[in-house]
């Protein structure tokens, strides 16, 4: 399929480089006069067939890019302010957008955003665009609650 595309491209390109007006004229010129293609000619439209298909690739990228993807950041939580929590991975801050959110505890059981704390280790994954994620599907903290063990031990 890839073939017979940069195919495609190549004999387009060569249109252009033979000056002629349709994509269709190009087999009836090759058919009935037999016009000689130069190696220039040849080359020229490589290179056009490869920008373009490179131009197409870059614009791809952009258009995803501009999308936002869908990925699973853990860090640190900075502070917590209404429906909207920093979060610090690496040297990066994040701002989560947690409106409309159920975060859950790393037991899978809900909690309320009140219960996120500066300090805890959180899981979000969503839209990440820039620093920023929206569209949460899942808030997880996942710090260690605090133990509420006694020691027992008898000292005599």
């Amino acid at each position: 399929m890839q073939k017979n595309i940069a195919r495609g491209l190549l004999i387009g390109a060569l249109v252009v480089a033979l000056g002629l007006p349709s994509f269709g004229s190009v087999a009836s010129a090759s058919v009935t006069a037999k016009t000689k293609i130069t190696k220039e000619a040849r080359i020229a439209a490589r290179v056009q067939a490869r920008t373009a298909k490179a131009a197409a690739k870059a614009a791809r990228i952009a258009a995803r890019k501009a999308k936002g993807h869908k990925r699973t950041l853990p860090g640190k939580v900075v502070s917590v302010t209404g429906s909207s929590i920093l979060m610090s991975k690496g040297n990066t801050t994040y701002t989560i957008d947690a409106a409309g959110v159920t975060p859950v505890n790393r037991k899978g059981a809900a909690i309320t955003l009140a219960d996120i704390k500066t300090g805890h280790k959180i899981s979000v994954r969503g839209t990440v665009a820039g620093t920023t994620v929206t569209n949460i599907l899942k808030l997880r903290d996942i710090t260690l609650p605090v133990s509420t063990t006694t020691d027992t031990t008898e000292t005599n």
